[in-house]
Formats: structure tokens, sequence, C-alpha cells
């Protein structure tokens, strides 16, 4: 989230496979016009797209859920628009799957609750970021 929180479209790109899927489901896609980005140039154009409709971006991660063998991330999101001084502070939910140690896909939900039912989880399996799971 580090690459986000500064805006390095690059960094972001780095992190991704020459294959990686990047599908917006809910509000998102309002901002690209598709549902699924593909490659790093599909990456590229929607976090280019995004850094140029919000002037500030702040990612804060609050809880991490292996689910299988992809990584479900649930965040806080505080956007503000260009053109507006007001933040607008939203709930996300990213499924994150990972091939040959970079991102191969990404699942961006607008609403985390969908993010955990489409993960077979749900907000009994919350834990806040970095909590240790009992044995």
């Amino acid at each position: 989230m580090r690459a986000v929180n500064a805006g390095d479209i690059e960094g972001i790109v780095a992190m991704t496979g020459p294959e990686a899927e990047y599908e917006l489901i809910g509000g998102f896609a309002d901002i690209v016009g598709q549902t699924v980005l593909r490659g790093p140039d599909g990456v590229r154009r929607f976090y280019t797209d995004w850094f140029a409709t919000f002037t500030t971006t702040h990612v804060e991660p609050r809880t991490f859920l292996q689910a299988g063998d992809q990584l479900l991330v649930l965040s806080d999101v505080e956007v503000t628009a260009e053109g507006s001084d007001a933040p607008v502070k939203l709930e996300i939910g990213q499924i994150y799957s990972f091939k040959d140690g970079a991102i191969n896909r990404v699942a961006s939900y607008y609403d985390p609750q969908e993010a955990l039912e489409a993960a077979g989880l749900s907000e009994q399996n919350e834990e806040p970021a970095g909590a240790e799971r009992g044995t």
C-alpha cells in the first residue's frame, strides 16, 4: 500500500506480473469505464486515471486474512476528488492472488462484505491488521 499512498504508479506496476488482471467490482469501474484491466499497461492506466481523479489517496489496511491460496485485505481508504476540499472515506476489500512472486490478480470490491463472501469468509474471520491468530 506504500506505493499507492505515495502515488508511485511505476512502483505499483513493478509488483504485478506480466499477465496480471485487476478486476473492479462495484463503483470503482466507473473511474476507468471497464471492469477488468489486464497486464502492466492496464494497471498503469487504472492508477493514472485514479490519481488524475483523486488529488489525495490514503489506504490503511486493517485486516489481512488468508483465503486458501489468496490474501484478502480489508482497508480504510480516504480520497479527495479533484476540485474538492472534502475527503471521502470508504471501506474496501481486495482479494490478491500471486504467481512467481508477483501479484497475478486483484479483485477490488467497493463493498468489503462482498469481498468477504467472495473469499468464502465472514465478518467473524476479521482481525485487526497485524494481529496473530491463536492456536
